[in-house]
């Protein structure tokens, strides 16, 4: 499947009834069937009961409405207005799903009821937690436009577009009046293309729930934070949904796909995925607590909640990610460098075969890395140089004995002998200050 980011422009609410038609129906047969002395009686009670039957769900005393939505199938986007029908309800949360895909039973009761239990009760991260407690304890309490706390879960076909399929969004224009607002917390979910209730789509329920607090505490927060924070929202609640594209992103997008941007359209979800992974490991259950609350953004942010926990930089924070991608081994340093949920999950990183003496060359973005294999061959001793202060690196020494591998960081200029005089060394090295060409030379 492949991701596409949208950027939705502003949506509006209206109202839908069916009382006229009801009405005229029943009238009919009623009129028809019993005599002139009891119609106004009929007439009364069918239209009363029908109209109840039609306007309401016993699942739910919400009624029908209307919501705006964009129809995904053409670029760029059309509002286009879908009746739905709210089909069930909890103390957080308020379930409608479309009445076209209700009625073409692409979503079920049973399904309605799955969804709610992810929502309130339990979830694979924490069988005594369901969604909305995880990630409003984490991140915080989500806005409320309408007076009503309950969260809107809209359950609708969103289509695909040119081999682009779309999962679910959050709108932050409805949390202000428009001409296409529904004035309303809500997120959208897909029926077409998974189910509903999926783990795949309970994950991206988390991740877009997560979107809707960070706005309402704090809209000008950085794209890629955000969209790094709800990726931590899809992790701790257990829905790994984005681990395929964070084992794509080790084996061949990890020197290229950054995960700090600019345009959020080149934010790369693996990365994101992999990072708010490793930041629960070594930051605990209130990293991201800690995160959400704090009053700075983006890298500063990110800074000062490391080097207050850890006592190091977000730099040699993220220099110890790229480490764990390599080495996801809970026996190395205490588990420094290790995915202790997904770890045997995730797929092997991919390096470069290096030539002692000759420049690997590489174009990167700030906050990407690769990884350079030199064999031992009985000469431990390696030097290494750089094309500037940009780069922080690493090496790690894996010995042919199959020993767990030994970490060592570097300087940007230095020496670095090897543990053994057999094996192999991978040097780890990170991008940190701007996107354009670098080298590095072991010899």
């Amino acid at each position: 499947m492949k991701k596409l980011i949208i950027f939705f422009a502003v949506l509006a609410l209206a109202g839908c009834d069916d009382d006229s038609s009801n009405n005229t129906t029943n009238n009919t047969t009623n009129n028809t069937t019993n005599n002139t002395t009891n119609n106004t009686t009929n007439n009364t009670t069918n239209n009363t009961t029908n109209n109840t039957t039609n306007n309401t769900n016993p699942d739910c005393s919400a009624p029908p409405r209307n919501f705006w939505n964009y129809d995904l199938t053409v670029m760029p986007p059309a509002n286009v207005e879908i009746p739905a029908t709210c089909r069930g309800e909890d103390e957080n949360v308020l379930v409608y799903v479309a009445d076209e895909a209700w009625d073409d039973e692409m979503v079920t009761p049973d399904m309605v009821e799955n969804i709610i239990t992810a929502w309130e009760e339990t979830t694979p991260g924490d069988s005594t937690a369901g969604i909305y407690t995880l990630v409003t304890e984490t991140f915080g309490t989500p806005p409320d436009i309408d007076d009503d706390p309950r969260i809107i879960i809209f359950i609708t076909p969103l289509g695909s577009y040119n081999g682009y399929t779309f999962d679910g969004y959050f709108k932050s224009e409805n949390q202000s009046e428009g001409s296409y607002s529904n004035m309303t917390e809500m997120v959208y979910l897909d029926c077409e293309h998974h189910s509903p209730d999926s783990e795949y789509l309970l994950g991206v329920l988390a991740h877009e729930f997560q979107h809707m607090i960070s706005y309402g505490i704090d809209a000008m927060e950085d794209d890629w934070m955000d969209e790094t924070m709800s990726q931590g929202a899809m992790f701790m609640t257990g829905y790994h949904s984005d681990l395929q594209y964070a084992n794509s992103f080790l084996t061949t997008r990890h020197s290229t796909s950054p995960l700090i941007v600019s345009d959020v359209r080149n934010y790369d979800y693996g990365a994101g995925f992999l990072f708010a992974a490793y930041f629960i490991n070594r930051m605990g259950d209130t990293g991201f607590v800690n995160l959400a609350a704090d009053e700075e953004r983006g890298i500063t942010s990110l800074d000062s909640i490391i080097s207050s926990e850890l006592g190091i930089s977000f730099w040699e924070f993220m220099l110890d990610w790229s480490i764990a991608s390599l080495v996801n081994d809970s026996s190395v340093e205490s588990g420094k460098y290790n995915y202790p949920v997904i770890g045997e999950s995730l797929s092997s990183i991919t390096t470069i075969s290096g030539t002692r003496g000759e420049a690997v060359e590489k174009d990167m973005g700030i906050g990407t890395m690769f990884y350079a294999e030199y064999a031992v061959d009985g000469s431990p001793e390696f030097t290494i140089t750089t094309s500037g202060d940009d780069l922080l690196l690493a090496a790690v020494y894996y010995g042919g004995d199959g020993s767990s591998p030994i970490v060592t960081i570097l300087d940007n200029t230095s020496t670095y002998t090897a543990d053994g005089s057999d094996g192999s060394v991978v040097f780890v090295i990170l991008n940190t200050i701007q996107t354009g060409p670098v080298s590095f030379t072991a010899e």
